[in-house]
């Protein structure tokens, strides 16, 4: 939180346990612990010639993902290079760290708006991004616009149950490629190429893509595509200007 010099890339995931009890983190348990013993490894390295956080590894370990499965998913020379002399360290951990930051974050399930009009529930996800990433997190609207995108990678787990877990995009799944899934931009490209709607109204009247409408996300049913509110929001100009 910008406002209360608060929160970041402080390292908190890794160092404190609580903060994995958190609804939004709990699932993470596996990749944390991988993380925890990677950094454990380079500690006891009798080669290491420093330290480093738990919020560099945090970052590093979003960093070699995201370069990974950039263009073709895998690692080849040049992308080795990139990571080894573009990556910044030097991030200090948090030593007191607070599970209250994890407010900080965009929820979906919107106070007063949860289960309601579609037009309502958009107009709640676009203030929560404006809240939330914009005004406490600091990002501009392009880059809170890119930062949702990250959900061009991965899938639903565990949110909405085992029934209806799936992907965001097809080519974001585990399987998409030998090497794994394909980070790109077509989380953004599916609003221009699948919604047909270009105003909220629009679309309460009629939300195609989408077989299922539930209270706080959307679901194609035929590809198994998953959208929460604060993704749907970024197909339609805002109705607030505020927002």
């Amino acid at each position: 939180n910008k406002m209360k010099k608060e929160g970041g890339a402080n390292g908190c995931l890794l160092n404190l346990f609580e903060m994995r009890e958190e609804d939004v983190n709990y699932f993470l348990d596996a990749p944390l612990n991988t993380l925890k013993a990677l950094q454990d490894f380079w500690h006891s390295h009798p080669d290491t010639c420093m330290r480093i956080s738990s919020a560099d590894i945090l970052q590093f370990a979003i960093y070699f993902a995201t370069v990974r499965q950039s263009g073709t998913p895998g690692l080849n020379d040049s992308k080795v290079d990139h990571l080894k002399y573009n990556f910044e360290w030097g991030r200090p951990d948090e030593r007191d760290c607070d599970t209250v930051w994890v407010e900080n974050l965009p929820e979906n399930r919107m106070e007063g708006a949860f289960g309601g009009p579609i037009t309502t529930r958009c107009l709640a996800a676009g203030r929560e991004i404006r809240e939330k990433l914009m005004d406490r997190n600091g990002f501009s609207a392009e880059e809170a616009v890119a930062l949702i995108g990250a959900h061009t990678i991965g899938m639903t787990r565990n949110i909405f149950g085992d029934a209806h877990k799936g992907v965001w995009i097809p080519s974001g799944a585990d399987d998409a490629t030998p090497n794994g899934p394909e980070f790109n931009n077509d989380f953004h490209v599916y609003f221009f190429e699948e919604v047909p709607a270009t105003k909220t109204y629009n679309f309460a009247v009629d939300p195609v893509p989408f077989s299922d409408v539930f209270p706080n996300w959307f679901r194609e049913e035929e590809e198994e595509e998953n959208f929460l509110d604060t993704d749907i929001v970024l197909a339609f100009p805002s109705q607030d200007e505020s927002v």
